[in-house]
């Protein structure tokens, strides 16, 4: 009886092994690349057995990854699979990180840490996900840090009216958005470091 086990063990594990070999050889390898934004440049290789499986799934490398400014290497850019063409996954820019540990450098005893959450509309009708962080040198008091989310706010909510939603992300991430903030609030208290920390398309085509 233990010999027949170990046989109809043997077998299955076969089989397995035969599905699975024969489930990889279905999948092909597609070249994800970055929009036009972005100079279609190939980000990485990813792989799937069919063309549809790949919409909507994210690529998120960082600034560094893809060669870009050192300046902007603690950003994660997310690239989602749009269309497939052939072996080449198309992209559009829809939203950045920031990692955690870049803003921990700035922040003192004696300084205050204002995070505001933003949802706003683009010019294509898109909803997105901004996400901003305010050092500044000293303790604020509530009434400045009200202000300054207002000012915040006000600009970020401007520029999305200007802009569809794949160029507002990379203008969050590369254009003047915080040098415009930062201009709006030098009255109102000292600043050590204004980052917008993250955006996410939500809504959109």
């Amino acid at each position: 009886m233990a010999e027949i086990a170990e046989t109809i063990e043997a077998k299955t594990q076969v089989k397995t092994k035969k599905r699975s070999v024969d489930t990889w050889k279905k999948k092909k390898w597609f070249a994800v690349i970055s929009p036009k934004l972005i100079g279609e440049k190939q980000i990485e290789e990813t792989v799937a057995e069919k063309p549809e499986q790949l919409i909507n799934r994210i690529i998120s490398p960082t600034v560094r990854d893809l060669g870009g400014n050192p300046k902007k290497s603690f950003y994660n850019l997310d690239f989602r699979v749009f269309e497939v063409q052939g072996l080449k996954a198309n992209t559009k820019l829809a939203g950045h990180q920031l990692k955690p540990s870049f803003l921990k450098r700035f922040i003192r005893r004696r300084s205050s840490k204002i995070e505001l959450t933003q949802y706003v509309a683009s010019k294509d009708n898109a909803k997105v996900k901004v996400k901003t962080v305010v050092i500044t040198e000293r303790k604020t008091p509530e009434e400045k840090r009200t202000a300054i989310r207002k000012e915040v706010m006000e600009i970020i909510e401007k520029e999305a009216r200007k802009l569809e939603a794949e160029k507002l992300v990379y203008e969050l991430v590369f254009g003047e958005t915080i040098a415009k903030i930062s201009k709006a609030i030098k009255n109102i208290a000292l600043i050590k470091k204004i980052e917008i920390v993250q955006s996410k398309v939500i809504e959109g085509k």
